[in-house]
């Protein structure tokens, strides 16, 4: 509604709810597609990714701050749409078998006192078949942070405490043990 009616012919423009509701065979194969809040689309066998994969253009530009939530395993899904094929396993098990390894973590004595157990953490493994298809498929928005990441300013503010929370702050400080 907000392009010139010459423009407009060009332009489709559907929300994902409307997509899922509708079906993608309603819609036409457009050049590029554009996914905004993409990581909506984060569960291979939720409606909205089905419809989307279901879409064939000459380019997908997949959209989204937040594209892993609780998983590495999260993007996987995301980066297929971007590829238009799976390039990544979409299953949290099967990514996890071939880019996660469980490193052993053995704790010293005072890790140990301080009550860390002796267990495993995961790490990424593969991580140069990772980058391959990283590099092929994601474009990073460019910044003067690390490499691939936006800029951004960080400002501390300090805010006085107001009495009762200071009460509450010497309280806790009073019962903390004496290393705190």
């Amino acid at each position: 509604k907000w392009l010139p009616p010459e423009d407009a012919a060009k332009f489709n423009v559907t929300s994902q709810q409307k997509l899922v509701r509708n079906g993608a065979d309603s819609m036409p194969s457009p050049d590029v597609m554009v996914v905004d809040e993409a990581h909506r689309a984060r569960n291979s066998e939720g409606g909205l990714n089905s419809e989307l994969k279901k879409i064939k253009s000459n380019k997908n530009i997949i959209l989204s701050a937040s594209p892993v939530y609780n998983h590495p395993a999260d993007i996987a899904p995301l980066v297929n749409l971007a590829a238009q094929k799976n390039v990544l396993p979409e299953s949290r098990a099967g990514f996890t078998e071939k880019y996660i390894a469980d490193q052993p973590v053995n704790p010293g004595l005072f890790a140990r006192f301080m009550g860390i157990k002796p267990g495993s953490n995961p790490v990424l493994k593969n991580t140069q078949d990772l980058k391959k298809i990283f590099n092929k498929y994601v474009d990073y928005e460019q910044g003067n942070r690390a490499e691939g990441f936006p800029s951004y300013t960080e400002e501390n503010i300090t805010v006085p405490l107001a009495r009762p929370q200071q009460d509450i702050y010497k309280t806790i400080m009073n019962q903390a043990p004496a290393w705190v």
